[in-house]
């Protein structure tokens, strides 16, 4: 692992670490934020991809706080869009959260080569395979292919998680204590591999992970 990343990977552990427990107790205060899962968490090391569905701007820290921060499964990091990464008052606290920025246009090899390095050296990433938040009304977003560029050239399991009663979540529903926040843990399974690997194959392959994901919501 080069030295770079080595340091920032020390520094997202501490940070996550430091902020799990008051993030969890916070959740738990104003969300009633339960975790069900059919995982041993203690027993999860690297490298995973978690996969889980998005609909609200704190889905990162909901899903951060439903695994337990081991050393060996932690830190977790997250894609998040360039507007927000570079912005000036952002891109400190991303950096030190664990977010790398995700472009359009620009190949997914180029885009992806950061979350496959951080899969390679045994870490953990997280993607909202989806893309952007789901709305309260219409269709949920198609799944992209980044989720399953990812599994093909990692080859590593893949682990479904539901994020429950999060759509439309805004701070009345906050300051309230409206919304009861369920985490499913679903297990992890790897995808098979293909002879082909195309953009047909990758959009096939992202529906079957995002279909393993919207099967825990129960």
């Amino acid at each position: 692992m080069k030295a770079v990343l080595t340091i920032r990977w020390v520094l997202t552990y501490l940070v996550q670490l430091l902020l799990w427990i008051p993030v969890r107790l916070l959740f738990i205060f104003l969300y009633k934020h339960k975790v069900e899962t059919s995982v041993d968490l203690t027993k999860l090391t690297g490298p995973y991809i978690i996969a889980a569905n998005h609909g609200s701007y704190i889905d990162a820290f909901l899903l951060s706080a439903a695994f337990l921060p081991k050393p060996r499964f932690f830190p977790l990091w997250y894609m998040t869009t360039p507007r927000f990464y570079f912005d000036p008052f952002l891109r400190p606290i991303l950096w030190l959260l664990g977010s790398f920025p995700v472009f359009k246009r620009v190949g997914m090899a180029q885009t992806l080569s950061f979350p496959l390095e951080i899969l390679h050296n045994g870490g953990v990433v997280v993607i909202f395979p989806e893309g952007r938040r789901r709305k309260p009304i219409g269709r949920p977003p198609k799944a992209r292919r980044g989720v399953s560029y990812l599994a093909a050239n990692a080859n590593v399991p893949i682990i479904p998680v539901w994020l429950d009663d999060i759509l439309g979540l805004d701070m009345h529903d906050t300051m309230q204590r409206t919304r009861h926040i369920k985490i499913r843990i679903g297990e992890p399974f790897v995808m098979p591999e293909e002879e082909v690997y195309d953009d047909a194959t990758f959009s096939r392959m992202s529906d079957e992970i995002m279909n393993r994901v919207w099967a825990l919501d129960i």
